[in-house]
C-alpha cells in the first residue's frame, strides 16, 4: 500500500480523489511518499518523495486530466523506475523483473491521500525544485515533461547525497531504494524457496541493500508475506 501525503496547494488540484484532510495511523507495510505541487515556467509540476530513501520522482508539465488520473499515473511510474533502477548495472533475470512488476503493482494497487507536511522531507524536495529550476531555467534544457525525461532528470537528481536523522551517515537514494526492490525480491524468493546468496554485488549498492533491509525490514516481511499469500490462493 502506498501513502501519500500531500501539500495543502497540491491536494487542491487532486480534489477528484479521496483526501482525508488528517492523517490517519498508516497501515503496517505501507511505503509513505510525500507529493509537493510546484510551478516552473508557468507549468504544474508534482515532486513525489518517498520518506525513507528520498527517492524522488518528478511530474511535469501536468494537465488537468493528469490531476485527474494522477493515481494511475504515480502506479505506471512507480513501475517503471523501479524497473529501471534495479537494472543499471546488469539486466535482472527474467523470472525476477516479472516478479518485480508484479510486486511493484502490488504495491500501488492501494492508495490512501492525505494532506500532511515534513519538514525534513520538505527540505529535501525543495533541494530537487532548485535542481530542476537550475537545469530549466538557467541551464536552458526543456521541462523533463515525458516520462524517460522526468526519469533521465531522476537519476540525476537521485545521486546525490542525503541525510537525515535517521542515517548515521550520508546516503544516496538512487542506491537506498534500487535495494529496496532488490530487498524485495528476495524476500519473496526466500519465502518460497529459502534463503538466497547474494552474489556479486557492487560494493555500494550491497551497502545500500542492507541499509535498506534495515530501514524497512518489516515493510519487505509484510509486503512480501501478503504478495505470496495472494499468489498461492
Amino acid at each position: 500500500m502506498i501513502q501519500l501525503y500531500l501539500s495543502r496547494d497540491l491536494a487542491k488540484d487532486l480534489a477528484s480523489l479521496p483526501i482525508e484532510q488528517a492523517p490517519k495511523e498508516v497501515s503496517e507495510g505501507a511505503i509513505i511518499w510525500y507529493a509537493h505541487r510546484v510551478t516552473i515556467m508557468r507549468r504544474k509540476c508534482i515532486i513525489a518523495m518517498e520518506y525513507q530513501s528520498r527517492y524522488a520522482m518528478v511530474f511535469c508539465g501536468l494537465t488537468q486530466p493528469d490531476f485527474k488520473n494522477f493515481s494511475q499515473l504515480f502506479s505506471q511510474r512507480l513501475l517503471q523506475e523501479a524497473c529501471v533502477i534495479t537494472q543499471l548495472g546488469e539486466h535482472l533475470p527474467e523470472a525476477d523483473v516479472q516478479l518485480l512488476c508484479e510486486l511493484a503493482n502490488e504495491v500501488s494497487m492501494e492508495q490512501n491521500f492525505a494532506c500532511h507536511n515534513d519538514r525534513s522531507v520538505q527540505s529535501h524536495i525543495n533541494q530537487i525544485k532548485d535542481h530542476l529550476e537550475d537545469l530549466v531555467l538557467r541551464g536552458g534544457y526543456p521541462l523533463p515533461e515525458s516520462p524517460d525525461d522526468a526519469m533521465r532528470f531522476g537519476l540525476i537528481a537521485n545521486d546525490m547525497l542525503r541525510k537525515t536523522k535517521n542515517h548515521k551517515d550520508y546516503f544516496v537514494p538512487l542506491k537506498v531504494y534500487t535495494g529496496f526492490w532488490l530487498g524485495m525480491i528476495r524476500h519473496v524468493k526466500e519465502q518460497v524457496t529459502g534463503p538466497i546468496l547474494e552474489r556479486g554485488l557492487d560494493k555500494e549498492l550491497e551497502e545500500g541493500l542492507e541499509q535498506a533491509v534495515s530501514d524497512k525490514g518489516s515493510e519487505h516481511q509484510v509486503i512480501a508475506v501478503d504478495f505470496v499469500k495472494k499468489c498461492r490462493r
